[in-house]
């Protein structure tokens, strides 16, 4: 996982939008669908590392591999670019 967020993040104070749901919106606006695909990613590094079931929660698995999550993990990026 030490390789594979650099290459996640690379660039992302340039193309990263966070989701977000403003009052009253059914739906939410940003870059919903990459997130999604790129929690996927974190999930499948984390039962690689963790071993467990396929049906385990991904906030859970990062919490017991010791990963930010990957909203943590993103914004964590764009500050670090930005400082």
């Amino acid at each position: 996982m030490l390789v594979a967020i650099p290459k996640m993040t690379y660039g992302a104070n340039i193309w990263y939008n966070p989701p977000t749901k403003k009052l009253g919106a059914k739906w939410q606006t940003g870059l919903v669908r990459v997130m999604h695909q790129l929690t996927r990613v974190q999930q499948m590094a984390t039962l690689a590392i963790s071993g467990a079931l396929h049906t385990t929660p991904t906030d859970t698995l990062d919490i017991h591999t010791g990963i930010l999550l990957l909203k943590l993990t993103m914004t964590k990026a764009c500050h670090r670019s930005l400082i």
